[in-house]
């Protein structure tokens, strides 16, 4: 054999050659460090595409609002009457006639709600200058150096002329707001109707879609799991949006109640008006209480009687939120109250008052889902309310 074939071994002591010490550990930091490139490059990319996909799903969610909208309060209101529609199978009524049954009793219920409070309703909006300027009277002595300050302001900017003449704006404003009026007007009209029709269907079609669902998986295991997480689903938020239904209904009679026994004129129209309210937290809340602190500006003659009113509104939201709802919910359908304030500010901005009233039933939704879907604990733990101490 020749020499040349022969691998020299180091004697003891001796350093290795030059050649086999720097083969060895420069091909390995090499290829670590590119695979750490890699792997940062592949984050990277991941959390833009996420980025991208939020920014897309934003932007679809808002301008698809005269769609998404009417068929989101659909699904909700699907999820809170099919037990009505349930309860009728066991009578023997048939789905669909049950569907035309419980669509209709809500329509008469809505019908009659408008029929009676219209008149006080359109009588208040009717007198809005007025009742501003009377409520800028009352209010005159109480808040006397801020309305010095805003008339020190006012004085300093002067409003300039226009080119179309001295009643131009007063007609331009008035077109204006008659066209938007109309405009609100038709896009209500509209969603009513898509909302009534998709209820109506999907109330006569009963099961037929977690039927699909379990038919579409392949393993009987799978089928099981589907129909037992899909009917605990609907169970919990059916039982959730019909506890919460039942307590701000309570609260709106409650309320009425109140305000009827201090001497508040149309105490059914304001009592309804904090019922629907309390579907928006913490903002309907402010609105209600701001309302009817007006109209006890305009009822009573003093400053310090105008207060019981939202005294009443105060008192009665601040034990429901404290007693009534904490009891009738159990501690897991509780939730966070920042996302609670979060989820309606973002859906009011996304979708106005309508976004506003569904944020909580949505939020509700999300969160029973995620405590029945495996792989969404941490979801669930971020939704729901902190654990009492």
């Amino acid at each position: 054999m020749s020499t040349d074939t022969i691998a020299h071994t180091p004697a003891p002591g001796e350093a290795p050659p030059p050649s086999a010490a720097a083969a060895g550990p420069e091909p390995a930091a090499t290829a670590g460090a590119a695979s750490r490139t890699s792997r940062r490059a592949v984050r990277i990319q991941s959390f833009s595409v996420t980025g991208l996909f939020v920014l897309a799903a934003i932007y679809t969610i808002h301008f698809g609002k005269a769609i998404l909208m009417p068929v989101v309060a659909a699904v909700v209101l699907y999820i809170l009457l099919w037990p009505a529609v349930r309860l009728l199978n066991r009578f023997r009524v048939p789905t669909a006639l049950g569907a035309v049954i419980v669509v209709a009793g809500l329509l008469g219920v809505a019908g009659a709600g408008i029929y009676v409070l219209a008149d006080p309703a359109s009588a208040w909006l009717s007198q809005a200058p007025q009742v501003m300027s009377e409520v800028q009277a009352k209010i005159k002595a109480p808040v006397g150096e801020l309305t010095k300050v805003k008339e020190k302001i006012e004085g300093m900017v002067e409003p300039r002329g226009g080119g179309g003449g001295p009643d131009a704006g007063p007609q331009v404003g008035l077109a204006n707001a008659a066209m938007f009026v109309l405009g609100t007007v038709q896009q209500v009209g509209a969603s009513l109707l898509i909302i009534t029709a998709l209820l109506f269907l999907l109330l006569a079609s009963g099961t037929m879609f977690q039927e699909k669902l379990v038919r579409s998986l392949p393993r009987f295991r799978h089928k099981k799991q589907a129909v037992m997480i899909t009917n605990q689903i609907q169970k919990d938020i059916s039982a959730y949006l019909g506890t919460v239904a039942m307590i701000n209904t309570g609260l709106g009679l409650a309320i009425g109640l109140g305000l009827y026994a201090i001497g508040m004129p149309n105490a059914a129209l304001w009592g309804t008006m904090a019922a629907l309210l309390n579907f928006v937290p913490y903002i309907g809340f402010a609105i209600g209480t701001s309302i009817v602190f007006i109209v006890g500006l305009l009822t009573f003659d003093t400053f310090a009687a105008a207060l019981m009113a939202p005294a009443v509104y105060t008192i009665c939201n601040a034990v429901e939120a404290n007693a009534v709802t904490p009891i009738l919910l159990s501690r897991r359908l509780t939730l966070n109250a920042v996302v609670v304030f979060l989820a309606v500010l973002g859906w009011g901005w996304l979708w106005g008052v309508s976004g506003a009233l569904l944020a909580v039933p949505l939020l509700a939704m999300i969160k029973v889902i995620a405590d029945h879907v495996d792989g969404l604990g941490g979801l669930s733990e971020f939704l729901g309310s902190r654990d009492p101490t």
